[in-house]
């Protein structure tokens, strides 16, 4: 039997600064390229707002979008955004686990419209993602019971039947 998994998030230093470190690589990378100026700039740009956006919503989570609770059970995944709504989703066969990172990617569990093509719709948009740290958890211990149950659990038969 599997307990409630509560995994409370908190902002991490950790994905700050990665964020920033591969941005600037990014900068670095494209300021070497022989492009034209007005196309560098434009790049540089849309590569800052990711990053802002990135910084914002993982590492600070100062967005109302922004995950800041992980509840599971055997069958079932709850993720509370910073706003109160509460989501059960579906891990996606991308998500990648290692003991001091998890990325999740994840769809929501419950179609939001009716009809045909609101599946087609839902199969073909892009995951979510949620990214935790060891540096941004409440507990250890949840966090290693969350990556067993994504990957030994019931939610693991649901992920490879969608496949």
């Amino acid at each position: 039997m599997f307990n409630l998994n509560n995994l409370q998030i908190t902002r991490s230093p950790l994905l700050i600064i990665m964020g920033l470190i591969i941005s600037s690589c990014a900068f670095l990378i494209l300021y070497n390229t022989a492009l034209p100026m007005t196309l560098y700039i434009l790049m540089s740009v849309a590569g800052l707002i990711i990053t802002l956006h990135f910084i914002a919503k993982l590492g600070l989570l100062a967005l109302p979008t922004s995950i800041v609770r992980c509840d599971s059970t055997e069958e079932s995944l709850y993720l509370t955004q910073k706003n109160g709504l509460k989501v059960k989703v579906r891990p996606q066969s991308s998500t990648f686990m290692s003991p001091k990172l998890l990325i999740l990617a994840w769809k929501p569990a419950e179609l939001q419209s009716p009809g045909r093509l609101s599946s087609l719709r839902t199969r073909i948009a892009p995951a979510n993602l949620m990214v935790i740290t060891i540096d941004n958890i409440s507990s250890q211990e949840d966090f290693r019971r969350l990556r067993v149950l994504l990957k030994f659990g019931k939610l693991n038969t649901a992920l490879k039947s969608h496949r």
